[in-house]
C-alpha cells in the first residue's frame, strides 16, 4: 500500500511493519537498506586478534622474566648472594610482568581492539619501568651480597 501524504511503502496494510522508502532507480533506503553492524572500538575483537595480542605482548612480557633470570644467575655466577630485601625484590621483579600479563589478560577479554592494545602496551611498559626501577633499589638498598 501506498500513503498518498508520504510517499512511503509498506509490505501490506494491516501489519505495523517498518516503512521502507522508495527513492527511484530500485533504490530502497530506511532499515532494509542499512548494512549490518559496524564494528566501534569498543565491540569485542576476534578470537585472532586476541591470540595475536597475547602472544605479542606475551613475549615482551616473558623477555622481562627472562631478564630477572638472568640478573640472578649473573649474582650468583659472580659468587655474590642476595639479603632478605634482595631477594624480596628479585621475587617482585619476577612475578611482575606475570601479574601485569594476567591483568592485561582480563581487561581485554570482552573489549575492543584499542582497549587491548592500550592494556597489553600499559601492561609492558609498567613492566620496564618497575624492572629498571627494582634494580636501581636493589643496589642501593645493598640487596647484593658480596
Amino acid at each position: 500500500m501506498s500513503d498518498d501524504r508520504t510517499g512511503i511503502e509498506s509490505a501490506s496494510g494491516d501489519e505495523a511493519e517498518t516503512p521502507v522508502a522508495a527513492t527511484g532507480a530500485g533504490q530502497i533506503s530506511g532499515p532494509a537498506a542499512q548494512p549490518g553492524p559496524v564494528p566501534s572500538a569498543d565491540s569485542p575483537q576476534p578470537l585472532w586478534v586476541r591470540a595475536a595480542f597475547a602472544l605479542v605482548f606475551g613475549l615482551l612480557l616473558a623477555y622481562d622474566v627472562w631478564e630477572v633470570v638472568g640478573s640472578l644467575v649473573t649474582i650468583f655466577s659472580l659468587g655474590a648472594g642476595l639479603s632478605a630485601l634482595g631477594w624480596a625484590i628479585m621475587i617482585v621483579a619476577l612475578l611482575a610482568p606475570v601479574a601485569l600479563f594476567a591483568a592485561a589478560f582480563v581487561i581485554s577479554r570482552r573489549r575492543g581492539v584499542l582497549v587491548s592494545l592500550l592494556a597489553y602496551a600499559t601492561a609492558v611498559a609498567v613492566s620496564g619501568a618497575l624492572f629498571s626501577t627494582l634494580t636501581v633499589l636493589l643496589g642501593a638498598v645493598g640487596g647484593v651480597v658480596v
